[in-house]
């Protein structure tokens, strides 16, 4: 299944399509988490919570958007403090999404 979904990565146009980029980046890093990944998932993560803040408005409801933030938000402060045990780098992470969701009005 993972390997379905890693062959459709040259499809997503990032640009054009930041919402379904950090959607397919979310999915292969769930991917990574199933097989006690820690590093790539995280990697995965922050990928696809960078692709979700290239999102506008206009494209997308902030409510949806809002709650895949939010699920990508969790599953990083979880892999950082659980896994990794990076105290320091959850509080910055924190930090930065706080300050995202009040720029954006959210």
């Amino acid at each position: 299944e993972a390997k379905r979904v890693k062959r459709h990565k040259g499809e997503i146009n990032k640009t054009t399509q930041p919402y379904l980029a950090a959607r397919h980046r979310f999915k292969i890093a769930w991917f990574y988490e199933m097989v006690r990944d820690a590093k790539m998932a995280l990697k995965n993560y922050e990928q696809a919570y960078a692709h979700l803040q290239c999102v506008t408005e206009d494209m997308y409801s902030v409510l949806e958007v809002r709650t895949v933030a939010e699920l990508i938000h969790d599953r990083i402060l979880q892999i950082q403090l659980w896994w990794e045990r990076d105290f320091k780098g959850a509080f910055d992470f924190f930090h930065e999404h706080i300050r995202w969701y009040k720029r954006m009005g959210m």
